[in-house]
């Protein structure tokens, strides 16, 4: 909808997916890349990723939080409506959570009003 009206997409968010594709996106984390023996992402990009900036005070790299102070190291992508992909490298494992929302947010007038344009 945004991008109709203004030509301007958004570059950080939207993926509607499911658990089992979240978890399928962890695991391509997990193992560097790799489905298989063919390597999807290119390494280095990934380790970019995985690497906390200075600037976020080392909690944050490329769309990954970073929690290397906790006594399991760890890093997640984490979604605007409660959805997580959280990897543990040490031990192979991920998890996810793809919260439901039961009540769908109250719109605001300028939201109704840009609903009805379209």
């Amino acid at each position: 909808m945004e991008y109709r009206r203004s030509r301007h997409g958004k570059t950080y968010c939207c993926i509607h997916s499911n658990a089992r594709d979240f978890a399928k996106l962890g695991q391509l984390f997990l193992d560097n890349g790799k489905v298989g023996d063919q390597q999807i992402l290119n390494t280095d990009f990934i380790e970019q990723m995985r690497t906390p900036t200075e600037k976020s005070e080392n909690i944050y790299g490329m769309g990954l939080w970073i929690n290397h102070d906790n006594p399991i190291k760890h890093y997640y992508f984490l979604g605007l409506q409660g959805q997580y992909i959280i990897m543990i490298p040490e031990q192979q494992y991920r998890y996810c959570k793809n919260r439901k929302l039961f009540q769908q947010p109250k719109m605001t007038e300028e939201d109704q009003t840009r609903s009805d344009s379209l």
